[in-house]
């Protein structure tokens, strides 16, 4: 199992606890190497009405420093089904991963100015839809595949849901 410098939790029903914890770390490690895991924070805080209040499944935002954080909160609407929560954590994951290696730097907190891989980008400014943001492309390319590798990496690749998977683990 992968260890992270601190993994939280708070307001997660137990099935979805047991999918940060048993989840998430591999998947950072995977991510971002084992040296680098060591030294994350990462905060989940699941939220009732997220959805309602951001239009969003979940989001990460970097606690520490913009350039190549080490602390981050990663918020998740708690009324998601567990396969969607999952594809949602390793979504918001793959954010993480952006942050953590200086890939994606906020020029400031928000969610408009930022440097993308050496570019400079404003969303707003350079009329870049969500579906068409690179970082988001990537997230949501990975986010499905990131699940699959770790079921097969745990030997539980026949598994059809989480739920009936955790009786293995």
């Amino acid at each position: 199992m992968a260890n992270l410098k601190k993994l939280s939790i708070r307001n997660a029903t137990k099935i979805q606890k047991a999918a940060i914890k048993n989840i998430a770390p591999w998947v950072v490690e995977h991510l971002v190497g084992k040296k680098l895991a060591k030294n994350l924070e990462i905060r989940f805080q699941v939220m009732k009405g997220l959805m309602e209040l951001e239009k969003l499944e979940g989001m990460t935002s970097w606690e520490d420093d913009n350039h190549k954080p080490r602390e981050f909160m990663i918020e998740i609407d708690k009324s998601l089904e567990i396969e969607d929560f999952i594809l949602t954590m390793c979504h918001e994951l793959v954010h993480v991963k952006q942050y953590a290696t200086g890939e994606m730097k906020d020029l400031f907190k928000g969610p408009h100015n930022l440097v993308w891989r050496g570019n400079k980008l404003n969303t707003l400014v350079n009329n870049i839809p969500y579906w068409e943001q690179p970082w988001e492309i990537e997230a949501f390319g990975r986010e499905q595949g990131l699940y699959v590798m770790w079921k097969e990496a745990n030997h539980l690749k026949d598994c059809e849901s989480f739920e009936k998977c955790l009786k293995f683990l």
